[in-house]
């Protein structure tokens, strides 16, 4: 076994930064094992937008836990460079992380995703209004990424 050939023992997620609601660049996990789209609630309340709390639905986690989101965001602008995407956004009361982009980002988008070995990624999406494509840098996880600590508690 070469090192070429061995995977590394953990490599962080990546994220994108596109501006949300016309104002709010948050943190977006690219996830495409989730159904969903997800957003912590303080994200979604710096956005101005209304929430639907009649389309409130059950989370299940990997862990068999759960949760109740607080309802949806309908129609929700994300604007990767010029890409506008119109998202439907369940919103969560507290989570480790601002954003989750879900299978609806990357079927909606036709999102492709380049890895690295070294852990570097970009995706390519198409605009689903224009058929134009463009390829955007991913960037490493920040953290803290709750609300809580990022007020220092």
């Amino acid at each position: 076994m070469t090192s070429r050939n061995k995977a590394l023992r953990s490599i962080p997620l990546r994220v994108v930064r596109p501006v949300i609601g016309g104002s709010v660049v948050a943190d977006c996990i690219l996830d495409p094992g989730s159904m969903i789209v997800t957003m912590r609630e303080d994200v979604w309340k710096k956005t101005g937008r209304t929430l639907h709390t009649e389309d409130a639905i059950n989370l299940h986690s990997a862990n068999t836990q759960v949760d109740r989101t607080v309802g949806e965001v309908h129609d929700l602008e994300f604007d990767f460079e010029g890409v506008k995407l119109y998202l439907q956004v369940q919103v969560v009361k507290s989570a480790s992380y601002e954003v989750i982009l879900g299978r609806p980002f990357f079927c909606l988008a036709s999102c492709q995703s380049f890895d690295q070995a070294d852990g570097d990624q970009v995706i390519t999406i198409t605009d689903p209004e224009k058929g134009t494509t463009i390829t955007i840098p991913t960037f490493e996880r920040r953290f803290p990424a709750t609300k809580e600590s990022q007020e220092g508690f």
